[in-house]
């Protein structure tokens, strides 16, 4: 079968000219044998898928028919166990690269989040405007959110396994939503663009990181796809037991 590429369909082994000494015939009882090749995606015979039989058997044109499907449905299931283990080695190396990006870009930002704190919390530098603080502050924070957002999302356990977990507390969303536009104003600044915002306090139970991320995303893009010196707009209204935040 795999040297000739093609099936092989004996009635009786004994009588046939080039298997009536395999040893298989007295040792194992092949007498009958049906064998359809198989073969990978280039055409390159692995093997052979066959029937046997211990005692004469005449293969029919349907007994090939099915055996081929058969054959394929194996082939297909090899393919999909070859795949699975790329895919595996492949997610162990996505999982590596995942360590090294979460160690390299912890390190700086846990530098630039302690150096700020530094700056803040000391008179020995100097002593800083209200402009000067202000900055520092929005730095301050921008890098600890940072820091929170890689430890999160490279929890690599959690990702695969497809739990999210929530970390449910009462906020005020019109403060999370400053804190978001307090890291993003700094990009809409140095395109000349205006945040013309309009809030109010609202109470809810909600997990404050995972919504800073939402928002970031939202209020980044809206920086990024406007033009230079344009306006973005956002809103947040409460009313009829629903919060809505939009931003144009």
């Amino acid at each position: 079968v795999v040297p000739r590429c093609d099936v092989l369909n004996v009635e009786d082994a004994r009588e046939h000219p080039m298997l009536k000494d395999n040893l298989a015939i007295p040792e194992l009882g092949v007498i009958a044998y049906l064998g359809i090749p198989l073969t990978d995606g280039q055409g390159m015979p692995l093997g052979s898928f066959c029937a046997i039989d211990t005692v004469p058997r005449r293969w029919t044109r349907e007994n090939e028919e099915l055996m081929c499907d058969l054959a394929q449905a194996t082939l297909s299931e090899l393919e999909l166990r070859r795949l699975g283990k790329e895919l595996l080695d492949l997610n162990q190396q996505k999982n590596q690269l995942l360590s090294m990006a979460a160690h390299d870009l912890r390190t700086p930002l846990g530098a630039i989040a302690g150096y700020t704190s530094l700056l803040l919390g000391s008179d020995r530098f100097g002593v800083l405007s209200e402009p000067q603080r202000k900055l520092l502050d929005k730095s301050h924070r921008a890098a600890q959110y940072m820091v929170g957002l890689i430890d999160h999302l490279l929890d690599v356990s959690k990702i695969e396994s497809g739990a999210l977990t929530l970390d449910l507390q009462p906020h005020n969303v019109e403060e999370v939503l400053r804190q978001v536009l307090d890291i993003v104003s700094v990009l809409a600044e140095n395109k000349g663009q205006s945040l013309q915002v309009t809030s109010q306090p609202v109470m809810l139970r909600l997990d404050s990181e995972k919504i800073q991320q939402v928002l970031l995303n939202l209020l980044s893009n809206a920086v990024k796809f406007s033009s230079a010196g344009s306006q973005i707009w956002v809103q947040l209204s409460a009313g009829e037991g629903q919060v809505r935040l939009a931003v144009r």
